[in-house]
């Protein structure tokens, strides 16, 4: 994604207050600091048009994974969150919905109609990231390296909870544990797993 950092820029500069404004009620539903979140470079796609308007043409660039084939913006109506390389590079997005849960009280007609924010999370395409590969440390591989562990858990927003407290923290993107990623575990001496008391849980953590 060479080049995403300098649009996201755009966004924040061009847009802050809109940004800040998103991020202020996104933030207080995940109970979520919003400074931490900026730090981040977070944002939130409030309309179909939105990347465009801001980014211009570059928004349709296939390796950013913004719009598809037919034009259509995935991100709109998801917090948008970068995850970085161990250079500290922008490789992909993970993302949330606020409004998946309240898709069930819509009636068939409006359901279909926004179909799209069905889904809680998504991450970028699998065209552009190999998330396999990769684990999510908000806070960078640099601090994990340096505190000497990482905590991994089970979810994105539980990873930003741990790291927006100063603490190394990781999660992985998907269901997969593959060689790259037991790697990336292996750096730090020390690893610990938070996880939820559930089934769902406990199978994470075996």
């Amino acid at each position: 994604m060479i080049g995403i950092e300098h649009l996201i820029d755009l966004i924040y500069s061009e847009d802050i207050d809109s940004q800040i404004h998103y991020l202020n009620v996104l933030s207080e539903l995940r109970r979520i600091d919003v400074n931490y979140m900026m730090s981040l470079k977070a944002f939130f796609v409030p309309n179909e048009k939105y990347l465009l308007e801001i980014l211009g043409s570059d928004a349709l660039n296939s390796s950013y994974d913004l719009y598809n084939s037919n034009g259509y913006c995935k991100w709109v109506g998801y917090l948008m969150i970068p995850v970085r390389d161990c250079k500290n590079k922008i490789i992909s997005f993970t993302g949330w919905c606020p409004f998946s849960k309240s898709l069930k009280d819509l009636n068939k007609e409006d359901y279909e109609k926004y179909e799209h924010l069905k889904f809680k999370y998504q991450d970028s395409s699998s065209k552009v990231f190999d998330k396999s590969k990769h684990l999510f440390i908000p806070n960078g591989y640099r601090k994990m390296l340096e505190d000497d562990y990482l905590i991994l858990t089970d979810g994105v927003f539980d990873c930003l909870d741990f790291a927006s407290m100063g603490f190394s923290a990781g999660c992985n993107l998907g269901s997969y544990v593959s060689d790259e990623i037991l790697f990336i575990m292996s750096l730090p001496s020390k690893r610990f797993v938070a996880y939820d008391n559930d089934e769902a849980g406990l199978k994470f953590y075996n």
